[in-house]
């Protein structure tokens, strides 16, 4: 029986470590957030957004259908 490519393997582990960051990066700003008023909140929610739509070169244009999709 074959072995699996090392590649694989790295790239599960790599998943797994990327996941568990990722959920303690939304349970930080999940606590944060409850942390603050609806105003600031929502003045947050519209930096993010702009963050990323200055920063998401290539995904712009999908983003854009997806939102004229979602609100039309």
């Amino acid at each position: 029986m074959a072995a699996a490519p090392r590649g694989r393997a790295v790239s599960r582990e790599r998943s797994a470590v990327r996941n568990r960051l990722e959920f303690a990066l939304y349970r930080l700003v999940r606590a944060g957030a409850g942390a603050l008023g609806p105003r600031a909140l929502s003045r947050l929610g519209s930096a993010a957004g702009g963050a990323f739509l200055a920063a998401s070169g290539r995904r712009r244009e999908i983003l854009r259908f997806n939102l004229s999709l979602a609100f039309p």
